[in-house]
């Protein structure tokens, strides 16, 4: 939701951006004139022409919202969610925001808002139904962030009836939209759908063609989309060169996975010369845009003191802010530092706590759960857990865990002795390109079973 949070404040507040005369707007806010008010809390609230003060963007949204202009209702919404010049009150904010919302002045921003509390569960009971409610009212106001948001509800079934057509609706709706909309994000969405052939006849022809849009809207991971199809050469000749341009186009425009690509370019030397150096840079970038993968990348450059000096401390502390991203890998990694005690305390039990989060999707930290489950290291000794990380990690694909799995039945630790299942789940690893499982399998049908 935060770059639905980010856009409303913008839509919100950009009647502030035109040059100012600060005491005529005084004047006739102080005469009743509520867009004057408008726009006096929004240059206090940014700090646009005069200095910026919370307490004044408060009270001069306060009037304007009293002599129902919308946006200034929003606005004070703004201030009451994120506590600025104010108590922080999701409540207040709320009651801010459904004014707004009803007034219908603000290009949809206040009821984004409004459906970014309801989808959040911020201060009200959790409700994709609500959200879908106030996100299609946005959207009808021309809220492009809004359509898009709404279309993803319908795509994931969140709230009401799954629908990739109505899905698609939106998006190409909130897409047909102005750039201050957000109408770049929803372009960027159609491009998806039509690449990964998810309710459309599956084109990457069509997915380039709004993802060049979105990119051309100002929407950073449509440009990200854009650069990886010419990176890979799919509908369009492969070129690194119109790859790199795209990358840091949306760079540019904040988006961390594009640089996250540039890094790899230059890593790989893919079209520039290769550069480790300049390869962490750009992974540096990403990571400071909360793109978890670039801090993964750079915190496995300072472990192998590639590109970088080389430092444990260092790759913790990128480590754990891509754990801390929801990126899977960087919480294993982080994992694998403190069973080492490398970069700081060596401690089994945040060892633990760290391949538990990365196991949610990576299937070798799952593998790692079962080793120390299986030798008692930090924690107490469970064929019972080691079986069940181990299938765990098997079922995301993991060949290691697989072969591991197979020991089990072929020894009978934990579970009844068993060649066939054993077999079974050599096979399994086999088929996922491990050598040992292949060895395995091999083996045990050589031996009759």
């Amino acid at each position: 939701m935060k770059k639905i949070l980010i856009l409303s404040l913008l839509l919100i507040a950009q009647v502030s951006y035109a040059s100012t005369d600060i005491q005529k707007l005084e004047t006739e806010c102080s005469n009743g004139d509520g867009l004057s008010c408008t726009k006096l809390g929004a240059l206090y609230g940014l700090g646009k022409e005069v200095k910026q003060s919370y307490q004044k963007a408060r009270e001069y949204s306060e009037k304007g919202c009293t002599l129902d202009n919308g946006t200034s209702c929003g606005m004070l919404g703004v201030l009451y969610r994120d506590g600025l010049g104010v108590k922080q009150s999701y409540q207040k904010a709320k009651e801010y925001y459904e004014k707004g919302c009803s007034l219908g002045q603000d290009s949809g921003a206040s009821c984004a808002q409004l459906a970014g509390l309801y989808s959040d569960g911020l201060g009200v009971d959790q409700s994709y139904q609500k959200a879908r409610e106030y996100f299609e009212k946005a959207c009808s106001q021309g809220n492009g962030i809004s359509c898009a948001q709404l279309g993803t509800l319908y795509r994931q079934g969140q709230g009401g009836e799954q629908s990739y057509q109505k899905a698609q609706e939106y998006y190409a709706k909130g897409c047909s939209l102005g750039q201050e909309t957000g109408a770049g994000f929803s372009c960027g969405l159609l491009g998806w759908l039509y690449e990964g052939g998810q309710g459309v006849e599956q084109s990457y022809q069509e997915a380039s063609k709004y993802y060049e849009k979105g990119c051309s809207l100002g929407d950073g991971q449509a440009c990200a989309a854009i650069g990886k199809l010419y990176k890979q050469g799919k509908v369009v000749r492969q070129s690194y060169q119109k790859a790199q341009e795209y990358f840091e186009k949306g760079g540019s425009l904040g988006d961390g996975e594009s640089y996250r690509m540039l890094g790899i370019l230059y890593e790989n030397g893919e079209g520039v010369d290769q550069s480790y150096q300049k390869a962490s840079k750009y992974y540096e970038k990403g990571c400071s845009l909360g793109d978890g993968l670039s801090c993964a990348q750079l915190g496995a450059k300072y472990e192998e003191g590639i590109g970088v000096r080389q430092s444990f401390q260092k790759a913790r502390e990128y480590y754990e802010k891509g754990c801390s991203q929801g990126f899977d890998m960087s919480c294993g990694l982080l994992g694998r530092l403190y069973q080492q005690g490398q970069g700081g305390e060596q401690s089994y039990q945040k060892a633990q706590e760290y391949y538990e989060k990365g196991c949610l999707g990576d299937g070798t930290f799952c593998a790692i759960l079962g080793d120390l489950y299986r030798k008692g290291l930090g924690v107490k000794q469970s064929y019972q857990k080691t079986q069940e990380y181990y299938e765990k990690g098997c079922s995301l694909g993991d060949g290691t865990s697989c072969v591991n799995l197979g020991v089990l039945y072929l020894k009978g630790l934990g579970v009844k002795q068993s060649y066939q299942k054993a077999k079974e789940y050599y096979g399994k690893a086999c088929d996922l390109g491990d050598e040992d499982g292949c060895s395995a399998y091999a083996e045990l049908n050589k031996a009759g079973y």
